[in-house]
């Protein structure tokens, strides 16, 4: 649906825009154009993170940092970014990576990443890791640190050694009760750190903070409607889970929602 960008905004990103579009047609040809592209990317992250454009101020970094071979992709994404805003339509959907050996919280977390707007790709082991970074481009990791072939932590420090995914917002995950997993963690690079059992609606927060909210734009606000007060009817789920972890997620989701 089409909404009403702000004027200052459009102005903004559209000096950027044009200016990304002309070095990115000549990328074919001229080398040199991949250096005119991160230069633009570099100007344009700080300026939209003093603007509060966290989204935008992302996908320029990522441009600006990323590697040589992922500079075209890299440049895409962010030119659509920016001509969501400059049109007023809603920016493509970011996509995050949840890397879990459990069925049952992979589940819950596409749910919740999904619904927050974003896609999703999934990894159960580390072997699988690499092939999903071959295929797809991710703009975010859900990383779990224990997998059945690999310890998360090894994929941590993995990711932080390659020029591509340095800056990659990964967020950990673990059901470790000791205090030094954490510390740990971070010091090997990690953007964030949840511990399990997951509380879904700090998921997305996070992943809001670290990547920006899904949509460049916000929607225009829709006119009042008629207020009908219904009869509330009180809810009653039965949940068959037989892993308790899960069924405890899943208990606290529900009754937030008021079940």
């Amino acid at each position: 649906m089409a909404v009403t960008p702000d004027t200052g905004s459009v102005r903004f990103v559209t000096r950027h825009l044009e200016a990304l579009r002309a070095a990115r047609g000549g990328l074919a040809d001229n080398p040199g154009a991949a250096a005119s592209i991160r230069r633009i990317a570099g100007v344009l992250c700080r300026s939209a993170a003093k603007q509060g454009m966290s989204d935008v101020a992302a996908a320029a970094r990522r441009v600006e940092e990323g590697s040589p071979d992922t500079v075209e992709d890299d440049a895409e994404r962010l030119i659509g970014l920016l001509s969501a805003i400059a049109t007023g339509v809603a920016a493509p959907p970011t996509t995050v990576l949840i890397i879990d050996d459990d069925p049952g919280v992979i589940r819950l977390l596409s749910y919740a990443v999904q619904r927050s707007g974003r896609q999703v790709v999934t990894a159960v082991a580390a072997a699988a890791v690499l092939e999903v970074m071959k295929e797809r481009v991710v703009d975010a990791v859900l990383l779990d640190l224990g997998l059945p072939d690999l310890d998360g932590r090894e994929i941590l420090s993995a990711f932080r050694n390659q020029p591509y995914t340095a800056r990659l917002p990964i967020i950990v995950m673990t059901a470790s009760a000791d205090e030094w997993v954490e510390a740990e963690c971070l010091a090997l690079g990690a953007s964030s750190f949840l511990a399990k059992p997951l509380d879904l609606d700090q998921v997305v927060m996070v992943l809001d903070q670290l990547i920006g909210k899904p949509g460049a734009v916000p929607a225009a606000p829709k006119p009042a409607e008629p207020r009908v007060d219904l009869p509330i009817q009180p809810v009653e789920v039965l949940l068959a889970e037989h892993d308790p972890l899960t069924a405890q997620i899943i208990s606290q989701r529900l009754q937030r929602e008021g079940l």
